[in-house]
């Protein structure tokens, strides 16, 4: 869940050549929308944390309170790179938090999810 379209493309590129497939929403009420519609739930939910409507914090606590997609690992990837953007994160339920955008961190993280 990314609300820029530029983040987003890049993201889409980058973990498409690393033969991911790759379902890109503009917001978090998309991303959790399409996450109610799938029968099975993806390897990880990568969520921007500022976003126009529901953000990556309120998508994450939505994803943690449901029991289907509770146990979905999450990635924050936000420019929010204070001890307390963290802090927040790591409360909402996020797995790992991550800068924008450092692609061979993000990929390192992916890898060592489960």
């Amino acid at each position: 869940a990314e609300d820029s379209d530029f983040f987003r493309r890049h993201l889409e590129k980058t973990l498409g050549e690393e033969g991911y497939s790759v379902t890109s929403c503009r917001d978090g009420q998309e991303a959790w929308n399409r996450l109610e519609d799938m029968e099975t739930l993806p390897y990880a939910l990568i969520t921007d944390i500022e976003m126009p409507g529901m953000t990556g914090l309120e998508l994450t606590t939505r994803v943690r309170s449901n029991q289907r997609t509770a146990p979905l690992p999450i990635i924050a990837l936000s420019s929010l790179a204070g001890d307390e953007d963290i802090k927040r994160g790591r409360q909402a339920g996020v797995n790992e938090y991550e800068i924008k955008l450092d692609r061979e961190s993000l990929l390192q993280k992916l890898l060592h999810l489960n």
